[in-house]
């Protein structure tokens, strides 16, 4: 069995395109989980901020991917795109998920984040799916993936340059060592950097 050998610009290159596997599944499997408070942070800011200008008029009629739901000693409103955001008929069951400010939740396979101000003697809720999250994060990995791709070819690209002008050198070196002995060699005059 013939053992095969690859010069070193092929062994640059191969290194360089198993470091660039390594980084894309890393950058797509590990920093998506390492970004997920950043993420919960911003849909609870992202909830937040109408409830700090509550008007029950403007919000129930809202027609955003968050839904409001205002109760008090006297009833319960509910803004109209609950069914089409929730996905749900009865979001009565939600309510008993909603016993902190803010946090999330699972319900039938579906997870749901929530932020909640106290307004007037009433509880006002702020609930969205995770829709919000997976946007985000196609976003960044779609900003990030071709920048660190770009990044790798061009390191490939100068590397080949790099390791061919080397490899040159190298193999001209070897040629005039293999050829020491012999009388008939005439090396070139060229000079040699290494």
């Amino acid at each position: 069995m013939r053992k095969v050998q690859l010069n070193l610009s092929k062994q640059l290159i191969i290194i360089t395109l198993l470091s660039l596997i390594v980084m894309i599944l890393s950058i797509t499997l590990i920093l998506p989980k390492a970004l997920e408070p950043f993420f919960e942070q911003t849909v609870y800011s992202y909830l937040n901020e109408p409830l700090q200008i509550f008007h029950k008029d403007i919000i129930l009629n809202d027609d955003r991917d968050i839904i409001y739901i205002i109760y008090n000693d006297n009833g319960t409103q509910i803004s109209q795109n609950y069914k089409e955001v929730l996905d749900i008929d009865n979001y009565s069951e939600l309510l008993k998920f909603i016993n902190q400010r803010q946090g999330s939740f699972t319900y039938k396979n579906h997870k749901y984040y929530y932020s909640k101000k106290l307004n007037n003697n009433s509880d006002v809720i702020a609930i969205t799916t995770d829709n919000y999250i997976i946007k985000l994060r196609q976003d960044y990995l779609g900003i990030v993936i071709p920048i660190v791709v770009i990044t790798y070819l061009i390191i490939i690209i100068l590397l080949a340059l790099w390791s061919k002008l080397v490899v040159n050198r190298l193999e001209r070196l070897k040629h005039k060592i293999d050829n020491i002995n012999n009388e008939n060699y005439k090396p070139s005059r060229v000079k040699y950097e290494i």
